[in-house]
């Protein structure tokens, strides 16, 4: 019997030989399908994209989401359709495009507040809000405001830090429920100053305003979109910005970092797929959106409405952008000694 023959009936070179075969035999069947596989990529989209939004219509993400829609149907070739699917909130329709195929048919509107915050806060949730999807782009960013009403002493954010030296615990800010952005923010706000304050959560903005603008509390620090009538009516008035620079919408007001070196806080909305999303389609969604972020109409009409228009350099640094936001509010509610919560 020959070397060859021995070899191949040696029970375990027999084994070994057949697995290398079938590997063999596999990769030629993966080989004939990539050319299929590298067409469907290369011409994507070729039908109508559903994008998500898991809140109700009428919300900022809901408006901003559509906005972009519209950009993209025209930047792509076909229409992207958003679909709300509010409900257990944003769960729901989160976990909907988590599900479905991941051939970029389905996408999701993702906010600051499911994807940063409320990990934060929650005790558990049904997917991680991070590694649970895949990432493409941030779209758009929000500089939250500090706000307070027209008859409030405080002039600036050094008079309300100030003030809460002098009286620990006393000045009062409103926010749309424990763990949102309106809730953290002036969190990391007191924390970075060592100072304290008293939360009085609402449920939704809108209350809050209003006790704000009745003089019940002291300030809310809260997205510049949500505020910005009350703002520019003069029922309100703004004290601070708390992006890295000045907003184009409230030109006049100076940034927390103008006082407090280094203070940054944005509130963002991005777009994500399902698990498993190829990177080529991924990729392609997040250049189009940085096109879009570059497009002077695009910026004119987000700035219309309190908000910049953003974009991610990749689907990756979407990615490590959420995980240090993620870690930036652990940190927070760490420090802050804010209880876990059910959400």
């Amino acid at each position: 019997m020959t070397d060859w023959i021995k070899d191949t009936w040696n029970p375990l070179r027999g084994r070994t030989l057949r697995r290398t075969i079938i590997a063999a035999l596999a990769g030629l069947s993966l080989l004939s399908a990539a050319p299929g596989l590298a067409q469907d990529v290369a011409s994507y989209p070729n039908k109508p994209v559903r994008l998500i939004v898991p809140w109700p219509v009428g919300g900022a993400t809901d408006v901003m989401a559509r906005i972009v829609a519209d950009k993209l149907s025209t930047k792509l070739g076909q229409p992207f359709v958003v679909e709300n699917k509010p409900g257990a909130t944003g769960y729901i329709g989160t976990q909907q495009v988590i599900q479905a195929a991941p051939d970029g048919y389905t996408l999701l509107a993702m906010a600051a507040s499911l994807h940063s915050f409320t990990p934060s806060v929650a005790r558990t949730m049904p997917f991680d809000p991070v590694t649970g999807i895949t990432p493409i782009s941030v779209f758009v960013t929000f500089p939250s405001v500090l706000a307070v009403s027209t008859d409030s002493p405080f002039k600036s954010v050094g008079d309300l830090i100030a003030a809460a030296k002098a009286a620990p615990g006393k000045l009062t800010f409103g926010s749309s429920g424990t763990g949102s952005a309106a809730h953290l923010i002036p969190e990391l706000l007191a924390t970075s100053t060592g100072v304290q304050f008293l939360h009085v959560p609402y449920k939704g903005a809108a209350p809050a305003l209003t006790d704000l603008m009745g003089g019940q509390i002291t300030f809310v620090i809260d997205s510049i979109p949500s505020p910005l009538p009350q703002i520019r009516n003069g029922r309100l008035k703004a004290l601070a910005v708390t992006s890295a620079q000045r907003s184009a919408a409230l030109p006049d007001v100076p940034t927390i970092a103008e006082t407090m070196p280094g203070f940054e806080a944005s509130i963002w909305l991005g777009i994500g797929g399902p698990p498993g999303l190829p990177a080529a389609i991924a990729n392609k969604i997040a250049g189009a959106i940085g096109e879009i972020a570059r497009d002077p109409a695009y910026i004119a009409q987000v700035l219309a409405l309190g908000a910049n228009a953003a974009s991610s350099s990749s689907p990756d640094a979407f990615k490590t952008f959420m995980m240090a936001q993620r870690n930036l509010w652990e940190k927070v509610v760490t420090v802050a000694k804010i209880p876990k919560t059910d959400q």
